[in-house]
């Protein structure tokens, strides 16, 4: 439900090379326990949600909010979600939403109707299906602060099943009570919490283009529309942010209008509006923008800009958020919550000329202190602080960045930022290229090659402890001598256990897993005797991956690789004898993870005949006759006679079966299933049109699909897939079909580990 960031930065692009945190106020499970205040009414929280008091308690009414700029939540986990800004956010915190949420129930989707909020199931975030939430968030975008319905209605007019981004309908005299989540999982209000009232909130998504508006949230939806800038009214996309068709006209920029034009959330829809792009010649200068327009830096060194139509209140002064303008006179811009016309400025220059009280920030405005940290250049940043949040103020401008070059790196240092056209560093620093945008660097020690230590900002790849090529390193320490590296690999049992450690191993091997090349390794060679499978299984502590390569020598040939947690389990298929080695390599996820693992490894020649599908085969069924749905040779699936021997299931079954002896028939990898197992194939004939609901239960984690044929899976076929659940909950699936359409019902493990025993219900209606 949180914003996650999916874009680069307009203002300061993230580094190429860093991961995102994306955050999540989760759902508790359906076996969650609540504590109820006197009506029944049950919380939620969020991730991190504290329950951080009650504000001095409740001493009088609750406050009355007046929901605004009502827009759609994308990253919501309900089918459906909105928010709004409040006109009373809550103290202390970034941000305050009120959020709606709708869920489907067991066997239908939201349905039309008023529903009391103080009844079951809607009086605990547990199982609610029609939700209405009040949360604060943190500078990190994390819940901290929650309030959940005690009473109310939520009338609901409209609920698209064919696009579920598109709902109407109203809440009326809701009352939010302040909630919290404890250690163990449970949910309880807050004795004298907080309360708020909200009298009235209405939502229609339906998209109507047309409509007058100042900003993308004026429009009905923003999925699907955009305040266009020139005419001021709705519209639908006019480009698309990742440069896909449709696209703005030469000299324009695409700017995506989710949240506030010129703002750190970095979220929402591909979809954008067209803008004037410019070239800044100064803070607040139209440049060569049209009379009466700003042209707005979007890059921390002024290379690029948009137009934007200026008018408004004063630096300094309450304002009206805009997409089609800076919302502000000349030299301002409307920003922040509550909104408030900011001085613009320019980033990384001696003098920013920022208001008393404000300082240069990265997104070139002038902002209070306390939307940075405020460690000194060099210092640690408060803990917690998300990364490349603005630091180290110096006179009117903050100097650094928060910086951590990997997430799971718990502190963050506030570096000194720097144009790399014309650093300003302190002696024996340089500045080093550290993001996307290359005219922006960090001020820090580039480090040494042959000093041993890996300085991966300096852009080592490895540092073998000299400046000697041919010795695995090259003398730069910029390349890994792969032909040395080969050299060293240790053979591979066919059926062994290897204790071992990654610690101080060599560097320079890329997987398609992690987007690093400087992890730390440690490789094996191993050659298979005959065409089979090749299974291996590694545990670690540290958080380790596998990859294999075929050819040790090039790290583009990777055949396969896994980092899925403190287990990986990696299958590779030999149709044949390769004509040498593959490399079996053990990394870190990152460059700082090392440490013992356990890599297990067992390779199975393949036999037809012997229910063990490898090397060569298309199947095996455990016989070597012909006609059964396998040919005698096992070369060949026999789809004819696997079609005409499926079981018919029907409206009202109870399917119970057992994947440990399942088929092999029908590949589901990286359409419905993670790495497709044995499976369990039905046939499912719609008596009328109608949706077909699946619901299975099992102790692993399987999928559910529904081809339109029988035969080869063909994503051209896809009706339906459910993989979303997981080990021990249910999995649905649910399909939409016409009187008389045949299709198959397959149940599937989501790996190849995913098996036993299961449980499918079979229900089908209008």
């Amino acid at each position: 439900m949180l914003r996650r960031s999916v874009f680069l930065s307009a203002a300061f692009p993230l580094l190429a090379f860093a991961a995102c945190d994306d955050a999540e106020v989760p759902r508790p499970p359906s076996e969650t326990t609540t504590t109820s205040s006197a009506n029944g009414a049950g919380g939620t929280g969020g991730s991190g949600a504290e329950g951080t008091g009650g504000g001095g308690g409740e001493t009088g009414p609750c406050q009355v909010l007046t929901p605004s700029e009502t827009a759609l939540d994308f990253y919501s986990t309900a089918i459906f979600g909105i928010t709004a800004r409040t006109d009373k956010p809550l103290e202390g915190y970034a941000t305050s939403r009120l959020v709606l949420e709708l869920y489907s129930s067991a066997d239908a989707y939201p349905t039309p109707g008023t529903y009391d909020l103080s009844a079951a199931p809607d009086d605990t975030y547990a199982t609610c299906e029609h939700c209405v939430l009040l949360l604060g968030f943190d500078d990190a975008s994390q819940a901290r602060r929650a309030f959940f319905q005690e009473s109310g209605t939520m009338t609901l007019t409209k609920f698209d099943t064919e696009n579920f981004g598109v709902a109407a309908g109203e809440v009326s005299d809701v009352r939010l009570i302040e909630v919290t989540q404890n250690d163990d999982g449970s949910w309880n209000v807050v004795p004298d919490g907080l309360c708020f009232d909200v009298p009235s909130w209405s939502f229609d998504t339906t998209v109507v283009d047309g409509g007058a508006c100042d900003t993308g949230e004026d429009c009905p939806n923003e999925g699907a529309q955009i305040c266009d800038v020139q005419s001021h009214t709705c519209q639908s996309f006019q480009c698309n942010l990742f440069g896909d068709p449709p696209v703005c006209d030469p000299g324009s920029r695409c700017m995506s209008q989710y949240g506030t034009l010129i703002d750190r959330e970095e979220a929402g829809p591909a979809g954008g509006a067209c803008y004037a792009g410019c070239e800044p010649t100064g803070a607040g200068k139209q440049a060569n923008c049209a009379e009466g327009s700003t042209c707005f830096a979007l890059d921390s060194t002024q290379t690029m800009g948009i137009c934007l139509a200026s008018g408004g209140p004063a630096v300094g002064e309450a304002c009206t958020l805009s997409d089609v303008g800076t919302g502000c006179g000349p030299g301002g811009i409307c920003t922040g919550e509550p909104p408030t016309c900011r001085a613009i400025c320019d980033y990384l220059t001696a003098d920013a000329d920022c208001p008393s009280g404000t300082y240069c920030t990265a997104l070139n405005l002038c902002e209070p202190l306390d939307v940075g940290d405020i460690a000194p250049v060099g210092q640690l940043c408060a803990p917690g602080t998300p990364t490349l949040t603005d630091c180290g103020p110096e006179g009117d401008a903050f100097r650094g960045l928060c910086y951590r070059i990997f997430e799971s790196e718990e502190d963050a240092v506030c570096q000194r930022t720097c144009r790399t056209a014309d650093p300003d560093c302190p002696a024996g620093l340089s500045c080093v290229g550290v993001f996307t945008n290359a005219n922006v660097g960090l001020c820090m020690d580039p480090g040494t090659c042959g000093d041993g230590n890996l300085d991966l900002l300096g852009g080592e790849v490895c540092d073998d402890g000299n400046t000697q090529s041919g010795d695995g390193c090259s003398s730069d320490c910029a390349t890994a001598e792969l032909a040395p590296l080969c050299a060293m690999a240790t053979p591979l049992s066919a059926d062994g256990i290897v204790v071992d450690s990654n610690e101080g191993g060599v560097t320079g091997y890329t997987s398609l897993c992690d987007p690093f090349i400087a992890n730390p390794t440690k490789t094996y060679s191993f050659m298979p005797s005959a065409p089979g499978e090749l299974t291996l299984r590694l545990t670690s502590i540290p958080q380790l991956g596998i990859s294999v390569l075929a050819d040790c020598l090039d790290t583009n040939s990777e055949l396969d690789c896994r980092a899925d947690g403190t287990t990986d389990v990696l299958h590779i298929n030999f149709p044949t004898i390769p004509a040498q080695p593959v490399l079996v390599v053990v990394r870190g996820a990152t460059p700082l993870e090392t440490g013992l693992f356990v890599l297990e490894s067992e390779f199975v020649v393949a036999t037809c005949g012997d229910g063990f599908v490898g090397g060569p085969e298309a199947c095996d069924d455990g016989n070597q006759a012909s006609g059964d749905g396998c040919s005698g040779d096992c070369s060949t699936i026999e789809w004819a006679a696997v079609c005409a021997g499926l079981p018919t299931i029907e409206d009202g079954d109870v399917v119970t079966g057992d994947l440990d002896v399942g088929s092999t028939f029908f590949d589901l990898t990286s359409l419905c299933s993670y790495d497709s197992g044995r499976e369990r194939a039905y046939t499912f004939v719609a008596p009328s049109d109608g949706t077909l609901q699946l619901d299975v239960v099992a102790e692993d984690n399987l999928s559910v699909y529904v081809s339109g044929d029988c035969g080869p899976i063909d994503p051209v076929n896809f009706v339906a897939c459910g993989n979303f659940a997981f080990e021990g909950q249910t999995e649905t699936a649910t399909a939409f079909l016409t009187a008389g359409q045949q299709v198959t019902v397959i149940v599937d493990g989501f790996t190849r580990e995913d098996a036993g025993t299961y449980t499918m219900n079979v229900s089908f209606g209008p």
